[in-house]
């Protein structure tokens, strides 16, 4: 799909509780498919996405824009990996965990301090 070139623009009036549906229709969707609809238009989501937010304010007037971008290549990368890159908590536990010393990885739940003798906590 090098070399073409697609625009779609679109202009509504809504509401602010509309606007919010909006943006959280399209977080859920690029959250569980890396992807979202915009006017029937399938959009795949890169992995890492660049993100810009500009306000202005003039006189009366405030202008909020949101800009998502991203190169195609990491699209494509993201459909080839699937979830390859993805770490697990094995994974963390073994970067903690250095054979060479023997030494055990550390505790995960550590005592606060209602747990040691002699410290209060402010209530």
């Amino acid at each position: 799909m090098s070399g073409t070139e697609i625009k779609i623009k679109r202009r509504d009036i809504m509401t602010a509780q509309s606007v919010a549906d909006l943006l959280r229709r399209l977080a859920d969707s690029i959250e569980e498919q890396h992807s979202f609809n915009f006017d029937g238009l399938p959009i795949m989501v890169a992995n890492q996405v660049q993100v810009r937010q500009d306000y202005k304010k003039e006189g009366l007037e405030h202008k909020y824009e949101l800009t998502l971008s991203w190169d195609e290549e990491l699209v494509d990368q993201f459909k080839i990996d699937g979830d390859k890159g993805k770490r697990t908590t094995d994974d963390d536990q073994d970067d903690l965990h250095d054979s060479d010393d023997n030494v055990p990885p550390p505790p995960l739940d550590l005592p606060g301090a209602d747990d040691q003798p002699g410290i209060r906590s402010r209530e």
